[in-house]
């Protein structure tokens, strides 16, 4: 089968399979709490805090390459920066 693109970048800048292993794991150990400040951004009504925390996530997303994921985000980050978060 293909390798995603974000496995082969890795492989490509020289990390072995433990090191992309690591970086997996630390994305997915830190995605709950990036999940739980998005939703107490929203709710405390705090598009800035929310644009922000949405940035960090995208720039995560980003080492994945994870287009969809990166374009929802991407959408939200504008809507808050905007001033217009989504509802709680």
């Amino acid at each position: 089968g293909e390798v995603p693109g974000w496995l082969a970048g890795f492989a490509g800048a020289g990390l072995d399979g433990e090191a992309i292993s690591r970086l997996a794991r630390a994305f997915l150990a830190t995605l709950p709490g990036r999940l739980d400040a998005l939703a107490e951004a929203r709710d405390a009504g705090d598009p800035a805090r929310l644009a922000a925390t949405l940035h960090a996530l995208k720039g995560s997303l980003t080492v994945f390459q994870a287009r969809d994921a990166l374009a929802a985000v991407a959408v939200l980050e504008e809507s808050a920066r905007d001033g217009r978060g989504p509802d709680p």
